[in-house]
């Protein structure tokens, strides 16, 4: 068991909606928001589910911050999406992580 493993899921929505054209309808940071964002490991499951983007982001971070160490994160493509996507929509609220 490995209390520092921690796998990582978003949940994201689209900004544009009612936007007919599905070019617009991207995922990516400038058009997309966390609604929803969770980690776990083998003890403990974390779940930040708020409409404000700002709460969720500053909660996780406070939350990784008060660990006794610091976490390793995992998930699908992690590196090419989840944590490029979070680190952008942390800096758009000028949160420090």
């Amino acid at each position: 068991m490995n209390e520092s493993l921690w796998q990582l899921g978003i949940f994201l929505v689209v900004r544009d909606q009612n936007n007919p054209d599905p070019l617009k309808k991207s995922l990516g940071p400038l058009r997309a928001r966390i609604v929803c964002l969770g980690i776990k490991n083998d003890i403990v499951e974390k779940v930040w589910l708020d409409e404000d983007e700002r709460k969720i982001l500053e909660a996780f971070w406070s939350y990784l911050d008060g660990l006794p160490e610091p976490p390793v994160l995992t998930g699908y493509n992690i590196d090419y999406f989840d944590v490029p996507f979070l680190r952008f929509r942390t800096l758009v609220h000028k949160i420090q992580p």
